[in-house]
């Protein structure tokens, strides 16, 4: 598995990461039970104006995950981490996650995931992250908050 920086500016970069947010998200939304997922809305030109760095990970020429964030205020905020479900439990999100924390070990870093979302919450856990608080965003789903802090991140 290869791991790249990309600029999600560029047309191709944007529509192969919303190809993989969509088939990743679907599995979210199937699991908290809530089909109408914001990532599930995105479109080519959300992805192109985000502003988010993002890192791809890719085995051969197979864009498998991806990773993005922004740097804000002395903290790393995680906006999306995704995995093509035909690679699950390949240690692809671990990797993708360990590269943002790897580039900024004394930054901390917050996340938020569907607070059903078991598989997603025990990544993060396992990565040192600790949930913090639960915010209903629409009537009957919930968000996680997980941050990791900087005590461990060093």
């Amino acid at each position: 598995m290869n791991l790249f920086k990309v600029s999600p500016s560029k047309l191709h970069v944007a529509d192969s990461i919303l190809r993989l947010q969509f088939l990743s998200y679907q599995v979210e939304a199937a699991i908290v039970g809530f089909p109408d997922l914001p990532p599930c809305e995105d479109n080519v030109t959300s992805i192109m104006e985000s502003g988010e760095t993002f890192i791809v990970a890719y085995i051969g020429t197979d864009l498998v995950g991806a990773i993005s964030y922004k740097t804000e205020d002395h903290y790393i905020d995680i906006y999306r981490l995704m995995v093509h479900p035909e690679h699950f439990r390949k240690g692809i999100g671990q990797s993708l996650l360990r590269n943002v924390i790897g580039t900024y070990p004394s930054m901390p870093c917050y996340v938020y995931t569907g607070s059903e979302n078991t598989p997603a919450i025990n990544l993060y856990t396992s990565h040192g992250f600790h949930p913090t608080h639960e915010k209903e965003v629409t009537p009957g789903m919930f968000l996680t908050r997980l941050e990791r802090p900087i005590s461990e991140a060093n």
